[in-house]
């Protein structure tokens, strides 16, 4: 009895409309947690661009983030780029809000845009890994537009390898980025 009660709040939770189509977006946030064994710290704010396909609750999405780093042992200046493919569960909790989940891959490049730095000017991380996450949604109520906005969190984990030096043993990277932004769906 207990598992038929179960299946039918789960239904009724997941019950409602569902929308298929195309989205775009944008978000912007602070400065990213950053765990790293390559002395790496982030510097500034994050920004991510976002496409994708909705199947009803479920979407695939790519995307592209970009925030400015730091090596901490000499203070060469890096541009940490993450391109991912996610797939996406939407669940609609009242009318218009609503939380997701997000799993999917990434791949993270770390290049050098200080050519003044001590000894890693010529040095670029690259490493693909695992990136999730989830996050809230509100589609605004206006008929013409279909609008929402967006609070995320993701986490991007990599092991960074340097390309010119693929002898070294490979850096543990992880970020962890909140961030405020807009959908469009169309």
């Amino acid at each position: 009895m207990k598992r038929v009660l179960l299946a039918a709040i789960l239904l009724a939770a997941t019950a409602g409309t569902a929308s298929a189509g195309g989205f775009v977006g944008l978000g912007i946030g602070g400065s990213p947690g950053v765990s790293s064994d390559s002395h790496m710290e982030a510097d500034g704010r994050t920004g991510r661009i976002e496409g994708g396909y909705s199947f009803g609750r479920f979407a695939i999405e790519g995307l592209g983030q970009r925030f400015d780093a730091y090596n901490t042992s000499d203070f060469s200046g890096y541009t940490n780029t993450t391109l991912g493919i996610a797939g996406l569960f939407r669940l609609p909790l009242t009318d218009g809000f609503g939380v997701y989940g997000r799993a999917g891959f990434q791949h993270t490049s770390l290049s050098v845009d200080d050519d003044s730095a001590y000894m890693r000017s010529d040095q670029h991380y690259n490493g693909t890994g695992l990136l999730f996450g989830g996050g809230a949604d509100f589609r605004l109520p206006i008929a013409a537009a279909n609008l929402s906005l967006f609070v995320d969190y993701t986490i991007a984990t990599t092991n960074l390898t340097i390309d010119e030096l693929p002898q070294v043993a490979p850096y543990r990277f992880t970020t962890r980025s909140w961030l405020l932004g807009a959908k469009l769906a169309f």
